[in-house]
């Protein structure tokens, strides 16, 4: 997968990220501007996966999540967002980390033996409630309005 060493979100991850933080929910608009003001620090790739950290201006406030479901007051993951690489037919999942009441970085990974596809090609992105397992496969619904890459 060709992530590159660029500094800015790719269109892939900024695909994921909308997913990942769409609602109206206080804690995920909070999450939003954060990453609106956030610049991209490094990436690695790891072969069955990548990770993304982000730095977030000391002036864009925290979050403070109060759902105790989700880890501690400023620790938590929100990670309900998979997609399928069509290409490939190879399906991975995301995790975005808050440390400390700021999105730390993005995390893509793939299930079992599947290493991460050299090229994104086609995608689709879907909520994992979608398809009724967490590794689901089949038929990804629910990406409305987002492109099929």
């Amino acid at each position: 997968m060709d992530m590159g060493e660029a500094k800015t979100l790719t269109q892939f991850e900024r695909d994921v990220l909308d997913r990942i933080l769409r609602g109206d929910d206080p804690v995920i608009e909070a999450l939003r501007r954060q990453l609106a003001a956030a610049s991209v620090s490094g990436r690695q790739f790891t072969g069955v996966g990548f990770y993304t950290d982000f730095v977030v201006p000391d002036d864009v406030p925290r979050v403070h999540n109060v759902d105790e479901s989700l880890g501690t007051e400023s620790d938590f993951e929100v990670g309900d967002v998979g997609a399928i690489f069509e290409d490939a037919n190879v399906e991975v999942g995301f995790i975005l980390f808050v440390r400390r009441g700021r999105i730390t970085f993005l995390e893509g990974y793939t299930y079992g033996d599947d290493t991460w596809p050299e090229r994104e090609g086609k995608y689709r992105l879907f909520y994992f409630g979608e398809l009724g397992t967490q590794s689901g496969g089949g038929e990804a619904k629910g990406d409305e309005g987002l492109p099929s890459n």
